[in-house]
């Protein structure tokens, strides 16, 4: 018997091959094609997908049973809703009045901001502590008799904090003699540092000479901890004394997880912040526990320097 020739049934193989490949069953695709086809139907569902908008007595119903799911989903709240939902700030129940917080949040404005003051004072300091971080995204120079009212009176170290991070932010200098004032009778660390921080930001002269002189010191985890403050500062007047800070590779703040170990060091500390304070004008990949590299520090520097 005659065989064919060994590289015809190779073709022939090839062709059985290649045409068992083009006739894929319905609903499979070939390899390689299903993740791609897969994100694009998923981008499509993103675009088509309709923001859920919940009028007063919806948002009422889902906070007077406790459900915390449109805190996590994308819902929108009718504003008419705030006037109802801050009556529920007097509810007997905690988890009430902290979703209320949410729901708030979510409306904005003066409405939100009169609850979240309200809130401040709540016995719970989680509803507390919720009001303050809330105020934090949505705090207004309105309000800034009401915050120095609070800072004197509220007997909660982490309202006081907060409130005078609000009032440095609002940047009245009118605040500035009030502040000074509460600083030299704080008794809690926290708030007496945020107080500080605050008259920083409003430029108080002896502030600011205080917080020159925390970038100056030599204690590679004090520098950390200055710059960190810078994020709140905001301020460029300190330039000079952060340019030279970005030459300091000395091990300063441990960014590993849990018990492990892993130093960023002063130069990597000044260029995560600066990249949040300059609203990202680098062009290399940021990441909080990147050491990076001398070229990456060059153009830190020289991104400073030209806004000297």
């Amino acid at each position: 018997m005659d065989w064919p020739p060994l590289s015809n049934i190779i073709i022939a193989i090839l062709l059985l091959s290649i045409a068992g490949c083009s006739k894929k069953p319905v609903g499979e695709t070939n390899n390689g094609d299903s993740k791609t086809d897969s994100v694009q139907i998923n981008h499509s569902n993103d675009r088509n997908r309709k923001v859920d908008i919940m009028n007063s007595h919806q948002i009422l119903e889902a906070i007077k049973r406790k459900d915390w799911a449109f805190t996590e989903q994308q819902t929108e709240i009718e504003p008419a809703a705030a006037a109802q939902i801050l009556s529920l700030l007097e509810d007997s129940d905690r988890e009430v009045r902290e979703l209320c917080l949410y729901a708030l949040n979510n409306i904005g404005g003066q409405e939100a901001r009169k609850g979240f003051l309200k809130a401040m004072k709540d016995e719970n300091i989680n509803v507390r502590s919720t009001a303050c971080r809330f105020y934090m995204n949505n705090y207004d120079a309105a309000d800034l008799q009401c915050l120095l009212q609070e800072l004197e009176t509220n007997e909660d170290e982490y309202v006081r904090e907060h409130v005078v991070l609000a009032i440095g932010k609002i940047g009245n200098t009118q605040s500035v003699e009030p502040l000074k004032q509460k600083l030299s009778g704080e008794p809690e660390d926290h708030a007496k540092h945020a107080m500080h921080l605050a008259l920083v930001r409003l430029k108080e002269q002896s502030a600011q000479d205080e917080y020159r002189k925390s970038l100056r010191q030599n204690d590679p985890r004090e520098l950390a901890r200055a710059l960190k403050d810078f994020e709140y500062v905001r301020d460029l007047v300190f330039v000079n004394d952060i340019i030279p800070l970005l030459d300091d590779k000395r091990d300063a703040l441990n960014v590993a997880p849990s018990d492990k170990v892993y130093y960023i060091r002063v130069c990597d500390v000044a260029v995560n912040v600066l990249d949040i304070v300059l609203e990202h004008r680098f062009t290399f990949e940021i990441y909080k526990r990147k050491r990076y590299s001398q070229e990456e520090l060059t153009e830190a520097k020289n991104i400073l320097r030209s806004l000297k």
